[in-house]
C-alpha cells in the first residue's frame, strides 16, 4: 500500500494538525526520516506551510489581564 494511501487511513482523510479535509499532502518529519508512514504525516497546505517556514508565523501577543486593565 502506497504511504499517502496508509496516512489517508490512518488520518480518516483529514489533517494530522488541524484535522482540514482539503488540499493534504505527506510531510516527512526531519530529521531523519525513511518516509515510512511511520514517519509521516498527513497535513492540509496552510499546517505544511507553518511546519515548514515556522518564522513566517506573526506572533500575537496576549492582551493584558483584566486585572491590569487600569494601569
Amino acid at each position: 500500500m502506497k504511504i499517502e494511501q496508509e496516512l489517508l487511513i490512518r488520518s480518516d482523510s483529514k489533517c494530522e494538525l488541524c484535522g482540514a479535509a482539503e488540499g493534504l499532502a505527506v510531510y516527512e518529519v526531519p530529521p531523519e526520516s525513511n518516509g515510512s508512514s511511520d514517519e509521516c504525516i498527513l497535513v492540509c497546505a496552510s499546517c505544511s506551510e507553518q511546519v515548514v517556514f515556522p518564522w513566517s508565523l506573526v506572533y500575537i501577543p496576549p492582551s493584558k489581564p483584566s486585572c491590569l486593565q487600569a494601569s
